[in-house]
């Protein structure tokens, strides 16, 4: 940059010749020159700027993270260490089944053992427009875990929200994989519910009681939140179809065999 500053500065300090040719070159020569400098005195502020900048994108890419990831499946997990696959249930409850409804649908479960939670699959009622819509799949949904105390209170232990897009299916398999996951004790009731910041979403559930460690569940009696130290409200007679730490099924499970293959291979090589 110097050099070429410099190189500038001859041309111009030559005297200027009559020729309009000649001045012309002089008068551009005189611009590219008062730019350089204009260039030059900026370039302290740019550096002062920059790291304001990226620390401000850091910032903002951090506090607009939703957290939980949401993937679809049109088949059950492989294995979970809790597991309710039923989904018998021939019809649904308009008030108690939504994303929508009042309070947020979900369940209580009971590890036998300790366990740290790191994700949670749902499934959904059915393929029909009645049980899914009025675009459910923008927005965010939130998932919430709150440990079950005396007088059913929910104490809450985590809440997430996901990015809904790939919800399409009214009968899929939908799993949340936290970002932070939850340690849970054994012989411990927990809850988890799920509601929709817009739209609805029907979950699948039995037609009795197949799961005798916790019920189907109403988490307070407000739309679209779950508020921190509230009581259950409408617990029922079924079971909501959920796995807790759900194994991806088979084609799951091979894209993170292939994946942990290429991560060695890379490894190897380097």
């Amino acid at each position: 940059m110097a050099t070429h500053r410099a190189a500038g500065r001859d041309f111009c300090d030559r005297p200027r010749q009559m020729g309009s040719l000649e001045e012309s070159k002089a008068s551009d020569c005189y611009r590219r020159s008062d730019s350089i400098h204009e260039s030059m005195r900026s370039v302290p502020a740019l550096r002062l700027t920059l790291p304001f900048a990226v620390a401000a994108a850091l910032w903002l890419q951090q506090t607009s993270a939703l957290g939980a990831t949401l993937v679809s499946s049109s088949t059950a997990p492989l294995a979970a260490a809790i597991s309710q696959p039923d989904f018998s249930a021939a019809a649904f409850n308009g008030g108690q089944d939504f994303t929508d409804n009042a309070g947020p649908p979900g369940q209580t479960f009971t590890p036998l053992s300790g366990l740290l939670l790191t994700g949670l699959t749902v499934k959904g009622f059915a393929n029909t427009a009645p049980s899914f819509g009025g675009g459910v799949n923008t927005g965010t949904w939130t998932l919430t875990i709150s440990r079950v105390d005396g007088g059913n209170i929910l104490t809450r232990l985590s809440q997430e929200t996901a990015n809904p897009s790939v919800v399409t299916d009214g009968a899929a398999y939908l799993t949340f994989t936290l970002d932070t996951p939850v340690n849970l004790t054994g012989g411990t009731q927990y809850a988890y519910d799920i509601y929709s910041s817009n739209g609805y979403y029907g979950f699948a559930k039995s037609t009795s009681n197949v799961y005798l460690d916790g019920a189907a569940i109403q988490h307070g009696t407000t739309a679209r939140t779950s508020a921190d130290g509230v009581t259950i409200a409408n617990s029922q007679g079924v079971d909501r179809t959920f796995f807790i730490n759900p194994v991806p099924e088979p084609a799951g499970v091979g894209l993170l065999a292939a994946g942990a293959v290429g991560l060695l291979r890379r490894r190897r090589r380097a």
